[in-house]
């Protein structure tokens, strides 16, 4: 669970953004997720943000980026190459709403 609160503007901007999990590539149960954990001082910043259904948010929990990716495609879930690629792609897009 996020410590800090990502305003509406942020959370729509984001949703509009990637609207699917870009995990897994899921169009249901939409959230968004800290692609770097606060745990690890990861930022509440749209180039940190990436929409995630509930499943894939529940199994990164605070992992580290790389190794949730190794983990997803172990239990099948994409390739981790893909899955890094994919969510790169997304960050580099900006978005308008302020942070």
């Amino acid at each position: 669970m996020s410590e800090t609160y990502i305003n509406a503007p942020l959370r729509r901007a984001i949703m509009a953004r990637d609207e699917v999990c870009l995990y897994c590539l899921a169009s249901t149960d939409l959230t968004i997720d800290h692609v770097i954990a606060e745990k690890w001082n990861g930022k509440t910043k749209a180039n940190n943000l990436v929409v995630a259904c509930g499943e894939c948010n529940l199994i990164k929990a605070t992992f580290p980026f790389d190794l949730f990716a190794e983990f997803m495609e172990r239990l099948g879930r994409g390739k981790k190459a893909d899955i890094i690629a994919r969510v790169k792609a997304h960050l580099a897009i900006p978005t308008i709403p302020s942070e």
